[in-house]
């Protein structure tokens, strides 16, 4: 604080400085700018107590200007803006208002989710049943093991079915006949057999079996 004394000091010097060469200027001016050497003397007389005057200001003694420790300490803390509480305070109601606005932003994305949800389940309940899917005919179990041809009147030929489900089965057919109540034998050639159905619903529907192969010989 002694600098600052020092410079409080100087600039009060260079004030009363100033002044004193106003004043000389202005008791002098009549002599500077004209007017004899007649008006020297009456402003030598009124110097003299403008020195004295001087020199009892140089003796005023000096206001002290300090500041406090703690303040000093305490204000390159604090916000101008936020005078009236603490930093600390300060960042805690700012996290706290953040978190409320993620908790807002959260609820809106949650809600508008939900509606988009109920719209689509809406729409959904609103739209006809799809049908049914279309029935399918029964599936054609049995293997073409064997064919026989009959010597007698036309070419026609006899086929050895067989069905291994559960215990195994083999049936002589010709077209015509029925297997399983289900199924007619349509045609019968030496490479396949060809089936329909007992159900009018599949019968223009038809299924072929092909001859199996015959066991390599040994």
């Amino acid at each position: 604080m002694k600098i600052a004394d020092a410079q409080r000091r100087q600039i009060l010097l260079a004030l009363l400085l100033v002044v004193a060469v106003g004043a000389l200027g202005w008791n002098y001016r009549a002599w500077l700018f004209g007017g004899g050497s007649a008006a020297a003397p009456e402003a030598a007389d009124k110097v003299a107590p403008l020195d004295k005057q001087l020199a009892s200001m140089l003796e005023i003694p000096s206001l002290p200007l300090e500041r406090p420790e703690a303040e000093e300490a305490y204000d390159r803390q604090r916000n101008l803006f936020e005078y009236s509480q603490s930093p600390e305070a300060v960042a805690a109601e700012r996290a706290r208002q953040e978190a409320e606005r993620r908790a807002e932003i959260e609820r809106v994305e949650r809600e508008a989710r939900l509606a988009r949800e109920r719209q689509a389940e809406a729409a959904r309940r609103a739209l006809p049943p799809p049908p049914p899917p279309p029935p399918q005919p029964p599936a054609f179990r049995y293997t073409y093991v064997a064919y026989i041809a009959q010597l007698q009147g036309d070419e026609e030929y006899l086929a050895a079915l067989q069905k291994k489900e559960g215990k195994a089965t083999t049936a002589i057919v010709k077209v015509g006949d029925v297997l399983d109540s289900q199924f007619v034998v349509k045609k019968i050639d030496i490479d396949q057999v060809v089936v329909s159905y007992t159900d009018p619903r599949f019968s223009d529907q038809t299924q072929s079996v092909r001859l199996i192969p015959a066991p390599p010989k040994r």
